[in-house]
């Protein structure tokens, strides 16, 4: 984990696999009940973003809870590596139907800085050049939304955005935070 924490401070977003099995993750984030997302404080703006979303909790599964405690670990790791004195992590569920986007962006909602890593994890089997969904990065990469595919970067610094979906996507999306 260390080199990534490495390219994380270099180049502001890190991308890696985690080739442990999902299925049961899978299988628990499709069981939630998902709303259409807002874009900050209950604002709801389908022209800028298009998924649906349900926050997670400790509660809603032993698949979930794994997921939550790797990322304690990651929150953790990040403390030690980087100084960076995150205090909590928030994350969500997030299903991008056919059809759906979410335009250029970074990730702290108007007015707060308190998100300082984001951490994104995708559950899609079998995706395929064609499928979309990428994430984009500013610097023009794409991230495959393959499953065990992650990315950890720079919450107010990288600007990105989901490009179209051309068959329902999956993805966990969470934040490191400080208080």
């Amino acid at each position: 984990m260390t080199q990534h924490f490495e390219q994380l401070t270099t180049n502001g977003y890190a991308i890696f696999v985690d080739d442990e099995n999902k299925g049961d993750l899978i299988h628990e984030c499709q069981s939630l009940e998902i709303l259409r997302a807002g874009i900050g404080k209950g604002l709801i703006d389908e022209n800028i973003r298009s998924d649906k979303t349900c926050w997670l909790s400790f509660e809603q599964g032993s698949a979930i809870k794994a997921y939550l405690d790797g990322a304690e670990v990651i929150r953790q790791a990040l403390n030690r590596a980087c100084f960076l004195n995150l205090t909590g992590f928030e994350s969500h569920y997030a299903l991008f139907e056919k059809g759906s986007f979410y335009t250029k962006h970074v990730d702290n909602i108007q007015g707060q800085n308190n998100r300082i890593v984001t951490y994104i994890l995708y559950l899609n089997n079998m995706w395929q050049k064609g499928d979309g969904g990428e994430l984009s990065l500013a610097d023009g990469r794409l991230v495959e939304p393959l499953i065990g595919n992650s990315i950890l970067f720079l919450s107010s610094e990288v600007s990105h955005e989901v490009l179209v979906s051309n068959k329902p996507r999956m993805s966990i999306s969470g934040w490191f935070t400080r208080t």
